[in-house]
This record gives structure tokens, sequence and C-alpha cells, in this order.
């Protein structure tokens, strides 16, 4: 599968669109496919770090709030929180 590049649906050089500017439907096919290869790519480098909690929600096992905050950094898309209540 050939991902779809940002330069695919904006252009490049001077006549390159923002993104609101780039029509909804190819904008949403965009956004969708990268949230989907950043979690993936996400689940792959950090696999001994995740495991499901009572929901089967995927949660990050971080050990220490460096280890979080540079995971943070490396996936800014992906939303974290510091706690899961049971």
């Amino acid at each position: 599968h050939k991902t779809i590049t940002f330069e695919e649906i904006a252009g490049k050089g001077v006549k390159q669109k923002t993104f609101g500017e780039i029509p909804i439907e190819e904008a949403k096919t965009y956004a969708a496919e990268d949230a989907d290869i950043t979690l993936r790519l996400y689940k792959k480098l950090k696999s001994k770090f995740l495991a499901k909690d009572k929901n089967n929600q995927l949660v990050f096992l971080s050990d220490s709030s460096f280890s979080l905050e540079m995971t943070k950094q490396k996936f800014p898309t992906l939303k974290f929180h510091y706690k899961s209540e049971f």
C-alpha cells in the first residue's frame, strides 16, 4: 500500500495549499491514513510497553515520567493520559 503524501493533496512550492484549503474528502482520507499509520508505528516501536485495560483499550506502561514525555514528543498526534481509573 502506498501512502498519501501531503504534497499529493496540497501541492508543493509557492502553490502549496494549506490544510484548510484542501477539499474535506481529500483531507479526511489523508488525516485518517496518517492517524492509522502513526498508531501502527507506535504499536510496533512500543510493543513491550503496551497492555490492554479491562475495557480492552490500549495502555502505555511508562517506566518514568521522562519516558512518557519523550514518547509524547515522538508521537504528538496520539493522546496520552497520566492514569487510568479502575
